[in-house]
Parts: C-alpha cells; sequence; structure tokens
C-alpha cells in the first residue's frame, strides 16, 4: 500500500511539474515572436517599443521563475554544458563596460543570460524520457504554428505577405503575425520538413507525408537559400543515422542525372539566383562586402574582446545600412561583438553538441524513440549550416538551439533513462 501510494505521488508529482514547465516553454515561445520590425534608429531611441512589450513581459515572468530555481539550486547552470553556455552568456553582459552602445548590449545579454539559464533548470527537470520526448514535440508543435501563421497571412492577406521578387517565382511568402521574414519561413518550413521526414520513416501514418510536402511547398515559395541549403544537408544526415544508406546513393544519383541535363540545369541556377547577376548570387546578396568591410575595419582592430555583444554590429558596422539589422553570420556577429575568443569559444560549444548528439544516434540505433535524436541532431544539422548566412543560436528567441542544448544535458545525465520510458 505505501509503495503504492509512493508511486502515485511520483506520479502525480512529475505530471504538475510538467505542466508548470510546459507554460514556462510557451512564455518562451512568445517572448521570441515579433510583432512590430524596427529600424535601428527606433530601437536605439527606445529599447522596448510598443511591438515588444509583450518580450519584456515574458521576460520578466522567466526572469523571476530563474531566480526561484536559482535561490533552491544555484549549482544547476554550471553543470555539463551549461557551465560553458552560462559563462558564455556572463561575458556577453561583461561586454557592456566597453560596448558602442551599452544599453542594447545589457538588455539583450540579460535576455539571452535569462534563456539559458530556464534551459538549464528545465532539462534538469526532466527525470524521465517521457517528459523528455514531450518537450521535443511542444517544441515542434511551436515552429508548426509559426509555419501555420505564414500560410494563414498568405491566405487572408496576400496583397501584404506576398513581397515581389525577381526570380522564376514572382513572389515570395512572408508571415504577417508574428512578422517571419522569407529566409525564416524556409528555415521553419526546413525543421518541419525534417521532422516529418524522419517521422514517416517510423510511422505509417499519412500525416506525415503530407506535412512533408508542405515543407517543401513552403520552402519553395519562400525561395530561402539557406533554408533549403540546411534542409539538403539535414535530409542526408537523417537518412544516414537511420542507416538509409541505399536511399542516399540512389537520391545523389538522380539529382546528378537531373542536373546533367541542360533544361534542369538552367532552370536550378535560375531559381536560386531569383533575378540576380552571377556576381551578385556568388556574394551572397552583398554579405561577402559587408563581412569583409567587418573584418578589416572592426574585427583586426579589437580581436580579443569585440565592441559589446550585439550593439556592435547593428548600431557601429552596419548604422543603417540597406535596413540590415544584423550582419547575417552568426560568426561574424559574434567576433565584432565578443572578440575572436569568445567566438572559438562558442563554435567549440556547438560543435561538440552537434558530436554527442550524433554519437548518442549512433550508439542506440534501433532503440525505441531514438528517431527522436535523429530528427533533433538533423535539424542542429541544418541549422548550423543556415548560421554562416543568418543569426543562429546567440538570440534569446531561438527556441529549438535551446531544445538542442537541453538535449545534450539530458544525454549526458539521463543516458540510462534515454530510450526507455520509466
Amino acid at each position: 500500500m505505501i509503495k503504492n501510494e509512493m508511486t502515485q505521488y511520483t506520479v502525480e508529482e512529475a505530471t504538475t511539474s510538467w505542466g508548470q514547465w510546459r507554460l514556462i516553454w510557451l512564455i518562451v515561445f512568445v517572448s521570441g515572436l515579433v510583432l512590430i520590425v524596427r529600424d535601428t534608429m527606433s530601437a536605439r531611441e527606445s529599447l522596448v517599443g510598443l511591438g515588444q512589450i509583450h518580450r519584456l513581459i515574458c521576460m520578466l515572468l522567466l526572469g523571476i521563475f530563474v531566480l526561484k530555481y536559482f535561490l533552491k539550486n544555484p549549482a544547476i547552470p554550471f553543470k555539463s554544458i551549461f557551465f560553458f553556455l552560462t559563462l558564455f552568456a556572463i561575458w556577453q553582459v561583461i561586454t557592456v563596460m566597453w560596448s558602442t552602445f551599452p544599453p542594447w548590449t545589457l538588455y539583450r545579454g540579460v535576455e539571452y543570460l535569462i534563456m539559458i539559464l530556464i534551459t538549464a533548470y528545465f532539462a534538469n527537470s526532466l527525470k524521465d524520457s517521457e517528459h523528455f520526448y514531450k518537450w521535443v514535440d511542444l517544441t515542434w508543435w511551436f515552429v508548426g504554428f509559426l509555419v501555420f501563421s505564414v500560410w494563414a497571412s498568405v491566405i487572408l492577406f496576400p496583397h501584404l505577405s506576398l513581397a515581389p521578387s525577381k526570380g522564376i517565382i514572382p513572389f515570395s511568402i512572408n508571415g504577417l503575425l508574428p512578422r517571419i521574414n522569407s529566409n525564416s519561413v524556409s528555415a521553419y518550413g526546413a525543421i518541419i520538413g525534417i521532422v516529418s521526414f524522419v517521422r514517416l520513416n517510423y510511422s505509417s501514418e499519412k500525416k506525415w507525408k503530407i506535412l512533408f510536402l508542405l515543407a517543401i511547398v513552403t520552402m519553395v515559395l519562400s525561395q530561402g537559400r539557406s533554408g533549403m541549403g540546411g534542409f539538403a544537408l539535414g535530409i542526408i544526415i537523417a537518412i544516414m543515422l537511420m542507416r538509409r544508406a541505399g536511399w542516399a546513393l540512389i537520391i545523389a544519383t538522380l539529382i546528378g542525372i537531373l542536373i546533367s541535363y541542360f533544361a534542369f540545369d538552367e532552370f536550378f541556377w535560375e531559381f536560386f539566383m531569383r533575378g540576380q547577376t552571377e556576381e551578385q548570387f556568388w556574394l551572397f546578396s552583398g554579405r561577402i562586402n559587408v563581412w569583409e568591410y567587418t573584418y578589416h575595419y572592426f574585427i583586426v582592430d579589437q580581436p580579443w574582446k569585440g565592441f559589446g555583444a550585439y550593439s556592435a554590429g547593428r548600431f557601429l558596422v552596419l548604422g543603417n545600412y540597406l535596413g540590415w539589422s544584423s550582419l547575417h553570420s552568426t560568426w561574424l556577429e559574434l567576433a565584432v561583438g565578443n572578440g575572436i575568443p569568445a567566438t572559438i569559444f562558442f563554435a567549440v560549444i556547438v560543435i561538440y553538441s552537434w558530436i554527442v548528439i550524433i554519437k548518442h544516434c549512433l550508439a542506440n540505433y534501433g532503440e525505441a524513440f531514438n528517431s527522436y535524436f535523429i530528427e533533433i541532431s538533423s535539424v542542429f544539422t541544418a541549422l548550423i549550416f543556415r548560421s554562416l548566412f543568418t543569426t543562429h543560436f546567440m538570440v534569446h528567441n531561438d527556441f529549438v538551439f535551446f531544445l538542442i542544448i537541453g538535449t545534450v544535458f539530458y544525454i549526458k545525465s539521463n543516458t540510462h533513462k534515454v530510450n526507455h520510458f520509466n
């Protein structure tokens, strides 16, 4: 009788804990939604505008949760992978002392630190594999919601959500509420495509085929090249981890045949060039010029400590350049803001995390629910590719990255529980 009561109590406690953490992860998601896009001048004049009120409220709530958990157990943020990420986040806050725009560095740096801490406590709270898989599913649901919101915008307000394009397809799709640019639309489509591809290999449900096709259409109509490139790499990794080597050979052969056919080759390049000249295409839409300028005039000048996290790229290097709010590269953004040593430090964290998840997938081939880790490793591969051309991993609203880091912590802390429901 006593044993049964203890078991019941443990289950009820775990359920209550999951309900609370699910709400917290929803707050994390809402905090990253972009309702109003601001230019650099507006951001400089006011750290928080009308369109960022929800973000401030959410971060305050998350900060309260972090403080509560930290007072109970201050050691968690310094365990395993979070030890290094917490140090990195603290360094970003420290750069406020020499930042080109201190208020922005402090504001964004504290946001990121809160996200690292809340993820650490979330991952530590997962005492059984069932709730870990629920966390993964919940995150994919959030991504799916963003893709759904884009299509709702296209259907309800096509004149606002279809941006003109000079390529074969005369438009690219964008999200209106929340605001999602075409490159991000492509990235979210890639995530849904990779997840549905893995799941349709393990499930007979037709919904995964439908979602996979919807993801392909989303990527094509958004015309986000980094998203499609990441998707291709993610699918290759998924095939390899599922040990579908035959599929990889067949797909590679078919692609080779099609590209060798002149008409397809011409169509292929015309689509990806999106009406740009060959020079513009190979300069990555002007990114190369901006990156060279950033390196020669800023990074070389102060390579060790940078010019202030988050503020250097936007306010020092770019100003109002082309309306850009970032350098369109995670690694250049980190180098100019945090310095080269901190950038290398962060790169090691990312590479280590990828290796841990990949090794886990290989070591647990054939185990129940290994597909979840295949999904995560494949999505991570796609995001690493995208990080070369856009800002990833270093921003507070990258909830998929925080799930990935939480996965690394969970693997290292609960290896014996990962593939078995308790």
